[in-house]
């Protein structure tokens, strides 16, 4: 689990966790884009295709919007990709300072190399990416 606090309103921080054309800017190294989603804003039912360079190796994840209940929570669940399964629920709470997102990403692969090496590094991406997302709420 991972939080951030967005200086924006719950609506505006909600939006912008879905942003399919803002989340390049928000991935960092890994270089992550969409190469392939129906809306521009992630949709209930929506498919999605990342794509993305994660420890050398270019990779694909196409993932399916299960939930969204604006704008208050969404949630993807990966369809196809290098994971067993994968589920990322975030979560949108109003507070004082504007928004706090959380970051809830399950996911397995191979249990020894999830505890040791993918959860650290997945954790961090998120912890990134919600850094990103501040920084870019407080320019707009």
């Amino acid at each position: 689990m991972v939080r951030t606090v967005l200086p924006c309103p719950r609506d505006r921080a909600f939006d912008l966790a879905r942003d399919l054309e803002l989340h390049p800017k928000t991935t960092g190294r890994s270089r992550e884009r969409v190469v392939s989603a129906p809306h521009r804003l992630a949709e209930m039912g929506d498919e999605i295709t990342f794509e993305a360079r994660h420890f050398g190796l270019v990779r694909r994840l196409t993932a399916k919007v299960v939930e969204l209940n604006p704008p208050h929570s969404f949630t993807d669940e990966m369809l196809t990709g290098p994971f067993r399964r994968m589920r990322h629920e975030h979560r949108f709470e109003a507070t004082e300072s504007g928004t706090c997102m959380t970051d809830m990403l399950e996911f397995a692969f191979l249990p020894v190399i999830d505890q040791l090496v993918l959860g650290p590094y997945m954790k961090r991406f998120l912890v990134l990416r919600g850094l990103e997302l501040a920084r870019l709420a407080s320019e707009m």
